[in-house]
C-alpha cells in the first residue's frame, strides 16, 4: 500500500511544514510519472537520504519543474520510515 499524504501527516511521519496538498500532489506525480518509464520502486527501498538525489536525476531526465521534483521528494522522503 502506498500511504495517503493524510495518512503520512497522522502517522507522525511527515514533520515538516504541514502542506498536506503538496505531499499530496507529490503521491500524485510518483504514481504517474515515475511509472512511465520503470516499475514504482517501493518506499522502503531506498533510504530518505538516496531519495531526493534518485527523483532528482529522473525527474531532470523527465524534464519534469523544480515545484515537481520537490513535491515528489518530499513524498518519497516522507514514507519510507515504515513499510506500508
Amino acid at each position: 500500500m502506498l500511504p495517503t499524504a493524510e495518512q503520512l501527516v497522522a502517522a507522525g511521519e511527515y514533520p515538516g511544514d504541514g502542506d498536506i496538498d503538496s505531499l499530496a500532489r507529490g503521491r500524485a506525480l510518483a504514481v504517474t510519472q515515475c511509472i512511465g518509464c520503470h516499475r514504482f520502486f517501493w518506499l522502503h527501498e531506498y533510504s530518505p537520504q538516496a531519495w531526493p538525489g534518485w527523483v532528482r536525476n529522473m525527474g531532470n531526465q523527465q524534464f519534469l519543474t523544480r515545484q515537481q521534483i520537490g513535491e515528489i521528494t518530499r513524498y518519497m522522503v516522507a514514507a519510507p520510515t515504515r513499510h506500508w
